[in-house]
């Protein structure tokens, strides 16, 4: 029965990862799942925070965002970790935030911007907010692939 449970869970997942708006009618056309049953999954996987939020994939350039850039952080010392986390959450650029692993750097930041001139500003901010020992950043060219991990 556990099997079955994850077997269905797995099929409504990646349906849900193609289309986060299909209706239960059509995801139960697609897996071959009862709607009831699809209910009860969905509920439960919210519940267990497997699905934490359903949330639009936006077109950054035509809303009036060209920059995307990464920069990796390493910074000069520990306790300044924390001090960043806390600040750069409320940041609007900042699109995603990664704690990483590793001697090279501490921190992955995907941030989106107007323009250069914005870029400029937050890198300034950095600079004056907190002791950065080392940082790269790299302007995104091309987005060649988004959310696109399906669970098998």
């Amino acid at each position: 029965m556990v099997s079955k449970m994850k077997k269905n869970s797995k099929l409504i997942i990646q349906s849900l990862r193609k289309d986060g708006r299909k209706t239960l009618t059509q995801i139960s056309k697609e897996t071959g799942i009862s709607i009831s049953s699809i209910f009860e999954n969905v509920r439960s996987l919210e519940k267990d925070n497997i699905i934490k939020k359903y949330v639009p994939l936006l077109n950054y350039q035509k809303l009036g965002y060209g920059i995307k850039v990464e920069i990796f952080i390493k910074l000069q010392n520990k306790e300044d970790k924390n001090n960043m986390i806390k600040k750069l959450k409320f940041k609007n650029c900042v699109n995603t935030m990664h704690e990483i692993a590793g001697d090279t750097y501490d921190f992955m930041l995907d941030l989106i911007f107007k323009n250069l001139s914005e870029l400029s500003t937050f890198i300034e901010y950095l600079e004056d907010n907190f002791a950065i020992k080392k940082k790269q950043q790299m302007i995104v060219l091309e987005q060649l692939k988004e959310e696109g991990f399906i669970p098998e």
